[in-house]
């Protein structure tokens, strides 16, 4: 008798072949007795292909990007997810997808972030709202300094209108 091959096993005694673990399985053993001896590939990959040895390798896609699969053995690209609301995946083949940062929302394919429209429309107007009384201010300091005069008269300081020194 000769062990079963790697992906492969035979729970019968006698038999002249192995079988094959299942779709989503593998098996990087020699004669393995059991279904049950054949592991479930990792979450965020999947195979169509029976008799796997190897849980990464030829045989064995990723989920893509902006998708998820949150447990292993999985036989096709079904088991894959799209990310929830509000979450996205930028690298394919996980198991699980990630918040975007604050001030961000994923995209609409929920493969990365990108910067909400509101929230430039927030700091704009922010923006705008801190600069004009600014101006107005700046503004209006270089008009006093046009209209008054600053003049010394001995130890005192005195600010006249600039016409009454003619």
């Amino acid at each position: 008798c000769e062990a079963c091959a790697a992906g492969h096993y035979q729970n019968n005694e006698g038999s002249s072949s192995c079988r094959p673990c299942p779709a989503g399985m593998y098996g990087n053993d020699r004669g393995r007795t059991s279904e049950n001896d054949c592991k479930p590939l990792p979450a965020g990959v999947f195979s169509s292909i029976q008799g796997m040895n190897v849980s990464k390798g030829p045989g064995v896609e990723a989920c893509p990007k902006g998708k998820y699969s949150g447990a292993g053995g999985k036989m096709s690209a079904l088991a894959c997810q799209q990310c929830p609301e509000g979450q996205y995946q930028e690298e394919p083949g996980q198991d699980v997808c990630e918040f975007c940062p604050s001030g961000q929302q994923p995209s609409a394919d929920r493969m990365d972030c990108e910067t909400s429209l509101t929230i430039i429309i927030g700091v704009l107007v922010t923006l705008v709202a801190l600069l004009v009384p600014l101006i107005y201010l700046i503004r209006r300091r270089v008009r006093h300094k046009r209209k008054y005069a600053v003049v010394k008269l001995g130890k005192r300081r005195c600010c006249t209108h600039r016409w009454q020194l003619y």
